[in-house]
């Protein structure tokens, strides 16, 4: 048995993802991840934030909701810190 990964970027959704969709069709085994890119939450060299603290809420929610809509499939979302 393989075990295929699906990495979770910036589309954070299932609804209209085509390629989460056509690697649920390929796969018999898949594994949904998302790794939080520490660097985005740090300041540029300049002092400015990379997001700002709305983007960062937006971005949780966002992981939040995925977890719960692959929860409700029979499946989960496994997060990682870079």
């Amino acid at each position: 048995m393989t075990i295929a990964i699906y990495w979770f970027r910036s589309d954070l959704r299932l609804r209209d993802n085509p390629a989460f969709t056509q690697a649920c069709k390929d796969e018999e085994t898949l594994l949904p991840i998302f790794i939080n890119q520490a660097h985005l939450t740090r300041d540029t060299v300049w002092g400015f934030p990379r997001i700002n603290q709305h983007r960062k809420v937006f971005l949780q929610e966002s992981f939040c909701d995925l977890r719960e809509q692959l929860r409700m499939r029979g499946s989960d979302l496994f997060g990682m810190h870079d």
